[in-house]
């Protein structure tokens, strides 16, 4: 079961990684700072923060190092560290982008994924620090709960956006 869990984690951690690489975050440096309005956690950070969170050299920072912790959560054996460090990331990186015009939800179930796969690595490396032999009855049924939940969280989540879009 934990190469099941392992493809789901290449498999989201990768979509993430394709999608950074390929926008073009630093260009919202040369829209001016006035139509951006901070969502999210952002918003909670102070006016004079927002010149800095839109500045060229912040956002190929951000994009870069998001970059790199999804590259080392795809690859690494311990998920948890690398995930947690793209969870926020990706966090500020979904929250700057959609500080920029119409709030578009498509990317949040798989931000969610990402919660939730980093939320089930550190679960399994708990229970391995515990046991080394790592709770045989508790181990296998967190990779079935991953590879259930997880699907399941995704489809019903698109779902939703599926029939609010129909509605509209």
């Amino acid at each position: 079961m934990r190469v099941q869990r392992k493809v789901l984690e290449i498999y989201i951690f990768g979509i993430w990684f394709l999608s950074v690489a390929v926008d073009p975050l630093p260009v919202l440096s040369k829209l001016p700072v006035e139509i951006f309005q901070p969502v999210g956690a952002l918003h909670y950070l102070p006016s004079g923060a927002r010149h800095f969170l839109i500045a060229e050299a912040f956002l190929w920072t951000l994009k870069i190092l998001t970059l790199v912790f999804l590259f080392f959560a795809i690859r690494g054996n311990r998920l948890w560290p690398a995930g947690v460090a793209a969870s926020v990331l990706l966090t500020v990186y979904q929250g700057i982008v959609r500080g920029f015009g119409y709030i578009n939800h498509d990317h949040l179930p798989l931000l969610y994924g990402v919660y939730l796969l980093t939320l089930f690595s550190f679960a399994d490396e708990r229970t391995r620090r515990r046991d080394p032999d790592g709770f045989p009855a508790l181990k296998p049924a967190l990779d079935r709960l991953a590879w259930v939940s997880l699907p399941v969280f995704m489809l019903v989540s698109y779902s939703f956006l599926a029939a609010s879009r129909l509605t509209y």
